[in-house]
């Protein structure tokens, strides 16, 4: 013990016993189960780690701190204290005249009260004597415990279960005290305890059993799920629409105002015997054969509006059961007419009255009326198919009811006919064309005349950008759009050989603006380039397509002409003239004097063995003349041309349509000599410019 006054008492990692002996002092236990008290007047203590022991004493107010632990606090009379219990299954035991605060914390907390519950009155945030000498306030608290019996307080955060079994409670009944939040308890003892429970507000959900007890249930305001049971149990639902699980034994269910349910869950209706009492009243006994019926084991409800059961509902609310209906109906097409006694088939009266129908309205997607001779008539809105619905009103010994009737209204909407297309191309080309359109097999079109939309090719759907892209076989890209419009690009296609014809092909999905739907498949016939063209014995005539062309002449003197596209034309062993055409060229002499014209294009020219012509023409061409004596021939505007092979000795360079005055500079560029001037850069590779001296270069 340590005494003073306005101290700090440190314990120790063990188990210590400290006090502390004046005014204001303050108490730490550390470690270990301690045994701590403080003289009062303004003291403080901290239990620290362990199971503590916290004595408070008369006098002055104290704050008393639990901190970890299972902890028990003495409380005696006339002490003024907060009490914090911190972590934790903490016990307060409080004497009667104790005033102050209790706090538990974590855990489940108990707080002993001396004397009988009649003792006190307890609130929500608090318990007060009976005869008002002294008020504490609590949170936190699970049980109070009473010399009589145990009052165990529902969660205080609403959401979260607290299950109470296995606690142990004293006395033959338990109480149960709920919050205005939504509160849920689960208690199941499975002994003749008797279980209370006072809902508040709050959605609450309570699950009490108790084997032989006598349970009383008020649920309070809120929508609350209550499930009880024991032989002898009432429940009083009270405000709110309340579900109430049905019990075994001896059950009454008073369920209040609001819509209220009995629900016997997984039982079948032709496992009890039913009779209707009254508006919101029944009584409903187990039968454990067809003759056989347990007469202890009974629900008898008041104020229950529906008795649910896993193959139908009762209704006690005294109106008529309806039924739900569905009828067809066609767009466009003739009005409905349903009859009463068809539309009342499968209605109830609970309390066996005859059934009217009193009223048609509500009608959706169509007009609904009563005739006078009770034929209800419902007609479709112009245009419109689908889901329609209306409500009729039926009156029986108990009141009214309302059901909706479903009318499935099918459309006359005809789906639109796509047809298949048939395009054609070649390696290299681009293709343009409109799926709508008549390609071969007739235009898309619409029975109803609506507009038409293209809504996916190859199952890839238009994007936000009114198109798709999809790559077919071999390299095929193509683009549609929603309107139809179609690109195929073949610019890069693989694996389609000279003289070869291949098909590729993709599906596309028509729709209506009702989405209805139809699929086309579009197919384009892909040519390879064409067919390698070759010369005979005679003199011929060899002419290119449009295409990337290979010529080949033979024995004759031979024209060969490759005209559009990059063609590749071979001469032959005489006299030969090739003529490349448009577009990038390459052209090889062969063994004669030939005559080798690339014409637009960057073209490669090789004259080989005779005395050749050589004329680059338009474009950024390379020229070689081979082995004999040969002739190169520019022109203005040639563009930048590059002689690999040019000897100044035996090559005659020959410029003509320039203009003298204009002049041409000759430079040595490297090791190469450079004629630059008029449209024109023509580089002699390995040439020097001295080696041009002396040239008369537009002789």
């Amino acid at each position: 013990m340590v005494d003073g006054a306005n101290r700090e008492i440190f314990g120790s990692e063990g188990d210590d016993t400290l006090a502390g002996d004046g005014p204001y002092d303050a108490v730490f236990g550390g470690g270990g189960n301690d045994e701590l008290s403080s003289p009062g007047t303004g003291g403080a203590i901290w239990g620290g780690e362990g199971d503590d022991r916290i004595s408070g004493s008369p006098g002055g107010f104290e704050n008393l701190y639990g901190d970890g632990g299972a902890d028990r606090f003495a409380l005696p009379d006339l002490t003024r204290a907060a009490a914090f219990g911190g972590e934790g299954d903490d016990l307060f035991e409080v004497a009667e005249r104790f005033s102050g605060l209790i706090v538990g914390g974590d855990g489940v907390d108990v707080l002993a009260l001396e004397g009988d519950a009649a003792d006190y009155r307890l609130r929500t945030d608090g318990i007060q004597h009976a005869d008002g000498s002294a008020f504490l306030n609590m949170a936190g608290i699970e049980i109070v415990r009473f010399a009589d019996g145990d009052v165990l307080l529902a969660e205080r955060f609403p959401g979260e279960i607290r299950d109470f079994e296995g606690l142990s409670i004293s006395g033959a009944t338990v109480t149960f005290v709920g919050t205005d939040a939504r509160d849920s308890i689960w208690e199941n003892r499975g002994d003749a305890t008797d279980l209370i429970f006072y809902g508040g507000g709050g959605n609450d959900n309570v699950r009490l059993e108790s084997g032989e007890g006598q349970h009383r249930i008020w649920g309070g305001e809120g929508d609350d799920r209550i499930d009880a049971q024991g032989w002898d149990t009432r429940i009083y639902g009270g405000e709110g629409d309340d579900v109430i699980a049905a019990g075994y034994g001896q059950q009454v269910v008073d369920g209040g105002a609001g819509r209220d349910v009995v629900d016997y869950g997984s039982r079948s209706m032709d496992e009890y015997s039913i009779e209707i009492l009254g508006v919101g009243a029944a009584r409903i006994s187990w039968n454990v054969s067809d003759f056989f019926r347990i007469s202890y084991a009974w629900v008898e409800t008041e104020g229950v509006e529906l008795l649910r059961f896993k193959d139908g509902e009762i209704s006690l609310s005294g109106v008529p059961v309806t039924d739900a209906e569905r009828f067809e109906a066609v767009e466009g097409g003739p009005t409905l007419r349903i009859a009463a006694a068809e539309l009342l088939e499968g209605d109830v009266d609970p309390l066996g009255g005859p059934l009217t129908l009193v009223a048609v309205r509500d009608a959706v997607g169509g007009t609904v009326a009563l005739t006078a001779g009770g034929e209800v008539r419902f007609a479709p809105l112009p245009g419109f198919h689908g889901e329609a619905s209306f409500d009729y009103v039926v009156a029986g010994q108990g009141g009214e009811s309302v059901q909706q009737v479903i009318v499935d209204v099918a459309s006359t909407n005809r789906a639109p006919v796509a047809a298949d297309d048939v395009f054609a191309g070649a390696v290299g080309g681009h293709v343009s064309g409109d799926l709508l359109a008549d390609n071969g097999a007739g235009p898309d079109r619409d029975p109803d005349g609506d507009a038409l939309r293209v809504a996916n090719i190859d199952g890839t759907p238009i994007n936000a950008f009114g198109r798709a892209v999809v790559t077919l076989a071999h390299g095929v890209v193509v683009q549609v759009d929603w309107r139809g419009l179609v690109e195929w690009d073949l610019s890069s296609v693989e694996g389609v050989g000279r003289g070869e014809t291949v098909e590729v092909s993709f599906s596309y999905v028509l729709a209506d603006p009702e989405t209805a739907l139809d699929t086309g498949r579009a197919t384009l016939t892909l040519s390879g380039p064409p067919a390698a063209v070759r010369g005979g014995g005679g003199s011929q005539r060899l002419a290119g397509t449009a295409a990337d062309d290979l010529i080949y002449g033979g024995r004759g003197d031979d024209v060969l002409l490759g005209r559009v596209g990059d063609d590749r034309l071979f001469g032959g062993g005489q006299r030969d003239l090739l003529k490349g055409g448009a577009d990038d060229d390459a052209l090889r002499g062969g063994g004669g004097s030939d005559r080798l014209d690339g014409g637009e294009g960057d073209d490669v020219l090789r004259g080989g063995l005779g005395r050749d012509k050589l004329v680059g023409g338009a474009g950024d061409d390379r020229l070689a003349g081979g082995g004999g004596g040969d002739r190169f021939l520019f022109r203005p505007g040639d563009g930048a041309d590059v002689l690999v092979d040019f000897d100044p000795a035996r090559d005659v360079l020959a410029l003509r349509g320039f203009d003298p005055d204009a002049g041409l500079a000759v430079v040595d560029d490297g090791a190469d000599a450079l004629i630059v001037g008029q449209g024109v850069s023509i580089r002699l590779l390995d040439v020097s410019a001295a080696e041009l001296a002396g040239w008369d270069l537009f002789s």
